[in-house]
This record gives C-alpha cells, sequence and structure tokens, in this order.
C-alpha cells in the first residue's frame, strides 16, 4: 500500500523544478527549451474543455504539488536525454516527449497512483483498482491518439511507458524495441520520482542510484548516459 505521508513530502515545496534541473547539471539552454515547451503546450491545451486541461486543473489546484512537481521535472530530465541522443529531430523528438512525460499518467483517478511503479505494488489493492492502474497507459495513449494538438508519434511513448507493447500494465522487462524516446521517458520518470521522494538527499546521489538500480536493464545505458551529462555540466552554466 502506498504511504501516506508520501503524499505530503513536496506540500510546502516552492522549489521551481527548473532550478532542481539545473542544480542537477542539465544544459542552461536545454532547461530553457524544455520549461518553454511545457508551458507552451499548458497553454495550448488549456484553451480548450478537454480531458487534458481538465487534468492539468486538477493537479495544478491540488494544495499536495508532487504531481505537478513530477510531470515538470520528468518533461526536463527526459528532454534533455532525447536532446542529447539524437541530433537530427531535436524539436521534434523534445515536442513528442515532453507531452508524454506530461501526459503519461492523465489517466490515473488519483494522483498517489503515480507511486505505483511495478506490478509488486499493486498487492494489496482492489480488483477494480488494479485493472483501472493497469488500463491507464493503454487509455491515455487513445485519448492522445485522437487529440489534435499531440504531437505526432507520443501516443506511442505514453503506450509503452510502464514498458508493455500493449499498455497493459507494467513490463517485466523493457522491450528492446521499444523507441528510444519511450525509454528516454521511462528513465526520466525512474530519476525524477527518487529525486522528489528524497528531498533531504543530494539530487546526484539519487541520480547514482537510479543508475544502479537500472544498470541491469534496458534503460541502464539511458540512465548512464544522463549521469555522465550531469557530471560533465555540474557546476557549469552549459549549453547544448
Amino acid at each position: 500500500m502506498i504511504e501516506k505521508n508520501v503524499l505530503h513530502i513536496f506540500e510546502n515545496s516552492h522549489t521551481p523544478m527548473k532550478d532542481v534541473a539545473l542544480e542537477l547539471g542539465l544544459s542552461s539552454s536545454m532547461v530553457s527549451l524544455g520549461h518553454t515547451t511545457f508551458y507552451r503546450i499548458m497553454k495550448d491545451v488549456m484553451v480548450d474543455d478537454n480531458h487534458f486541461s481538465h487534468y492539468l486543473r486538477v493537479i495544478r489546484s491540488c494544495s499536495v504539488k508532487f504531481h505537478y512537481h513530477f510531470i515538470e521535472l520528468t518533461s526536463l530530465i527526459a528532454a534533455q536525454l532525447a536532446f542529447d541522443m539524437d541530433t537530427h529531430h531535436r524539436k521534434a523528438n523534445v515536442d513528442q516527449i515532453v507531452f508524454a512525460a506530461m501526459f503519461c499518467d492523465s489517466t490515473l483517478r488519483k494522483s498517489e497512483w503515480i507511486h505505483i511503479r511495478s506490478s509488486e505494488q499493486l498487492k494489496g489493492l482492489s480488483g477494480t483498482i488494479i485493472k483501472e492502474i493497469n488500463m491507464h497507459a493503454l487509455k491515455a495513449s487513445e485519448m492522445t491518439l485522437h487529440f489534435r494538438l499531440a504531437p505526432e508519434g507520443a501516443w506511442r511513448i505514453i503506450r509503452h511507458h510502464h514498458g508493455d507493447l500493449n499498455g497493459l500494465g507494467f513490463g517485466k522487462k523493457v522491450d528492446e524495441n521499444f523507441c528510444f524516446l519511450t525509454k528516454c521517458l521511462m528513465t526520466a520518470q525512474e530519476i525524477a520520482h527518487a529525486i522528489l521522494m528524497n528531498p533531504g538527499l543530494p539530487a546526484r546521489t539519487l541520480v547514482a542510484d537510479t543508475v544502479q538500480k537500472l544498470s541491469e536493464t534496458e534503460l541502464g545505458e539511458f540512465a548512464i548516459r544522463f549521469e555522465g551529462h550531469c557530471r560533465a555540466h555540474y557546476g557549469k552554466v552549459a549549453s547544448c
């Protein structure tokens, strides 16, 4: 079961996620691009009354800001990874992955369910809740596929973001054939979650812990690459 105090970890935090990203060692120009993309997408989505705008209103108005911090920090980390790993389609990749980071968990009815990161954590929950959680990636991808403002390809990243090809439940092993942007998002979520769950520990230590955790998986090289970027740029005003 989810510990109740988890929901209050960042309740009183006002640290902008772009500042957390810069402290980690993300390049300043990349943080600016990721941040601009995040708020551009938000502005575009909020124009109409739809599933995505409703979701953003809910998590922005909630007194506990963990969920909102989570999608923002995930967006910045994932954008840095995507930017570094493909020099030919950078803007399109950043658009896709930021949208996916923002809305991949938008069909979870309760914000605290974002803390469920594996099938083992479903134990003790009712069958109805388990089914709802297991279906959320597929449902979010279907909504994205039919949303006129969604970047092409974002639906696929969302469908696969828990490691299952069909978007149903949590994959036991990340498929090596998944799009690299999906792996960027999955890695970014792991890192962002670790940082936000442990605000009293140095963020770089938590990145190193995540590298160790993912080292024997298909996400290992992505986590290592991100840590390498942070080490190279930590303490600098970096550029892309």
